[in-house]
């Protein structure tokens, strides 16, 4: 049971290394100078003739930078470094290497073997840097640290290569969101101004910088007084919304804003507080939506109400009058056996040219109330 636990426990941990591994395996990594100087002087304190820093994964080992070996890529089973992975310390051997390997067949007898493993923070060994010379020999303990220096270093260099990758790579995520970002509100007909608690304009979108260009003949400028860019008649009900906004209450209104050049216009407004990652509130943003055509139309509604109710007023006052006593006059001739007096032609020839008049006026309201 216990050499069953002790088995699952180590492919476990071999897992957890062969991530890592991805790490460091994978990706545009540029380190390969770096690297090939820390070869060069292990093998100049060492005066080995092949030295090479690797990186193990389940099936190959790689040499990502070596001096005095034109090999890339070693078969695990065939690479002494496994050892090292095992055993979790330095390897260090005379016995050199069966003839079928790899670097027997390339180069002459290398009898001498040594590993300084490279370890990753977490405690993985991802490789090795490995020493191999043509005649037996040892390591002084000078030369063991400063190899262990070198094997640090080399991680340390391979983690600054990789910490400068995820950072250039989090960089361009933030453009690339950041550009999302502008190109939305640069496409939003909405317009949109954030200010700081001073009322300096922090960031603003393309309509709201093209309408103010248009009203006042100047775009918006960062580091600019919110006030600078309203008319004079809007700028205390802006301070005070401003305020508001700034005490954490979110402002709605409709404001008329007239400037210079006669230009007129309605905006449906919103003043909303913005804070910080730690809920403090740092600025205010404004958003404003032109509903001028919204307000003209509802004036016009307006008026063609009241055009409709002076109508109706007409048709139930001033043409039902002259239509009654139209009616009562032919009456009075229908008694008279359809004898129509003088008296009642007259009648009659007033009471149609009042109902006339009242008829074409509301003709002409009709007119003025579609108009």
């Amino acid at each position: 049971m216990a050499e069953k636990l002790s088995a699952n426990t180590a492919e476990r941990e071999e897992q957890l290394r062969l991530q890592a591994v991805k790490i460091y395996r994978h990706g545009k990594h540029n380190w390969q100078n770096e690297l090939q100087e820390m070869v060069v002087l292990a093998a100049s304190i060492t005066g080995a003739p092949v030295v090479f820093l690797s990186i193990i994964d389940d099936a190959q080992q790689y040499l990502i930078a070596s001096q005095g070996c034109i090999l890339t890529t070693i078969a695990k089973e065939l690479s002494p470094c496994v050892q090292i992975i095992q055993q979790q310390t330095i390897l260090i051997s005379n016995k050199g290497l069966p003839p079928h390997h790899p670097f027997t067949q390339t180069y002459a007898p290398l009898p001498f073997y040594a590993g300084i493993p490279l370890t990753t923070a977490e405690g993985y060994i991802i490789g090795s840097l490995c020493i191999m010379d043509t005649t037996t020999r040892q390591l002084t303990p000078q030369e063991v640290v400063s190899l262990q220096a070198i094997a640090r270093q080399a991680m340390e260099i391979m983690n600054n290569a990789i910490h400068l990758q995820y950072i250039i790579g989090c960089k361009e995520e933030m453009a690339e969101a950041a550009f999302s970002l502008r190109s939305v509100l640069d496409n939003s007909p909405t317009f949109q101004i954030l200010v700081n608690t001073q009322m300096e304009i922090l960031a603003f979108n393309a309509a709201a910088n093209e309408f103010v260009k248009f009203a006042i003949g100047k775009g918006l400028q960062q580091g600019e007084n919110i006030i600078h860019y309203s008319p004079p008649s809007s700028i205390s009900s802006l301070i005070n919304s401003f305020n508001r906004a700034l005490s954490g209450e979110r402002v709605y209104g409709e404001r008329q804003l007239n400037y210079d050049g006669g230009v007129e216009t309605w905006w449906d407004v919103v003043y909303s507080p913005v804070r910080s990652s730690k809920g403090d509130i740092v600025g205010v943003a404004f958003n404003a939506t032109d509903i001028t055509s919204r307000k003209q139309n509802e004036q016009k509604l307006l008026v063609q109400n009241e055009k409709l109710k002076e109508i109706a007023q007409i048709q139930s006052h001033q043409v039902r009058g002259p239509l009654t006593s139209i009616l009562g006059i032919l009456s009075l001739i229908k008694e008279d056996n359809y004898q129509a007096s003088t008296e009642y032609l007259l009648l009659l020839e007033k009471a149609a040219i009042q109902m006339d008049e009242n008829i074409r006026r509301i003709v002409t309201l009709n007119r003025k109330s579609n108009a």
